[in-house]
């Protein structure tokens, strides 16, 4: 499909993404039953995100193998361990924006808007980590 590997959320949080954003993005519902006893844990949804968006600066982040673009793709665009400094996000790229993912060449590495963590922090929703960014113009 394109898209990678989806996430799997409740109808909840489904709700609240799809409010904020209502594309682009697949989804659709799975049930989960356990084969050994057969306990129905109800649906949750398959959430595909296709959206890739340039949005880190590479010349501000510090990666684990340093600054810029070659030291982001050695590091597999991971931040600099034990680093204090955040990812350093470009404003403009994006704007209007509530989740996305920030590379194809490291396609695990997923953004919210302050509005969505917002949103899901109210809802009580579990599983999620977050890290705070730094936003430039």
């Amino acid at each position: 499909n394109g898209h990678g590997t989806p996430w799997y959320f409740s109808k909840k949080v489904i709700d609240i993404i799809t409010r904020l954003q209502p594309g682009p993005h697949d989804q659709f519902p799975v049930r989960f039953v356990d084969k050994r006893d057969g306990k129905d844990y109800g649906v949750h949804y398959a959430f595909y995100l296709p959206t890739y968006l340039d949005c880190i600066d590479v010349d501000l982040t510090q990666f684990n193998a340093g600054y810029g673009i070659e030291a982001a793709r050695r590091s597999g665009f991971g931040l600099r361990i034990g680093g204090k400094k955040p990812y350093v996000l470009k404003k403009k790229s994006i704007a209007g924006w509530h989740i996305w993912r920030a590379t194809r060449e490291n396609a695990s590495l997923t953004f919210i808007s302050d509005e969505l963590h917002d949103q899901l922090r109210a809802s009580g929703a579990e599983g999620w980590t977050y890290l705070r960014c730094d936003l430039i113009d």
